[in-house]
């Protein structure tokens, strides 16, 4: 979701503002920086979460089955901290979005 309004946005700003290449560098800057938000958000919230090896680990497991590796179990273990900073990456990115088209309006 995040990823295709971005490129929606992307494909706003070049019709509109193609005289302000400094404007696209930003913006795309700013669009990998959602992807890659979105992309460990996705992963948060679309896995099924299991104890750790240690007190202060849980595990993630998420199911794939797309494409021709067929069925494939990603593992990931995460301490709190870890996940603390996935979160604070994607409310920093909500904030720089925001201070983006903020600025927009303005100009």
């Amino acid at each position: 979701w995040a990823w295709n309004l971005a490129f929606q946005v992307q494909c706003s700003l070049n019709c509109i503002y193609s005289t302000q290449p400094d404007l696209l560098k930003s913006f795309d800057k700013l669009r990998q920086r959602i992807e890659k938000a979105n992309t460990k958000r996705n992963n948060l919230v679309h896995s099924f979460w299991g104890r750790g090896d240690t007190a202060d680990t849980t595990t993630r497991y998420k199911r794939n089955t797309k494409g021709k590796a067929g069925f494939k179990l990603e593992e990931e273990t995460l301490t709190a901290d870890e996940i603390k900073s996935i979160a604070a990456l994607i409310g920093q990115v909500n904030n720089d979005v925001y201070s983006f088209f903020t600025d927009l309006m303005e100009t």
